[in-house]
């Protein structure tokens, strides 16, 4: 899962990503994502069936890449605003 090529667009999501992963209103979502990626994780461990797994690992994948932007998104937030001032102080 990628951020939006430009980069403002990719600057908005990264803000509404770092909100959305610490307002109190919206932290049980991250933290229920969290729990459902544990338990994803501990089920596959067990799952015979091949199609059931590779289901089961898509939304593993899927869930991961949305809890490690969130993580991220203050670090890159930041990045992205800074080269986002620097190319305008270059023009």
């Amino acid at each position: 899962m990628n951020l939006p090529q430009k980069q403002e667009d990719a600057f908005r999501v990264s803000q509404a990503l770092f909100a959305f992963g610490n307002y109190a209103e919206t932290r049980p979502v991250v933290e229920w994502l969290q729990h459902e990626l544990a338990r994803i994780d501990r089920a596959n461990r067990r799952e015979a069936d091949e199609t059931a797994l590779k289901h089961a690992q898509g939304a593993a994948q899927a869930i991961e890449d949305i809890l490690t932007h969130i993580e991220q998104s203050r670090e890159r937030a930041d990045k992205i605003r800074d080269a986002i001032i620097r190319k305008g102080a270059n023009q």
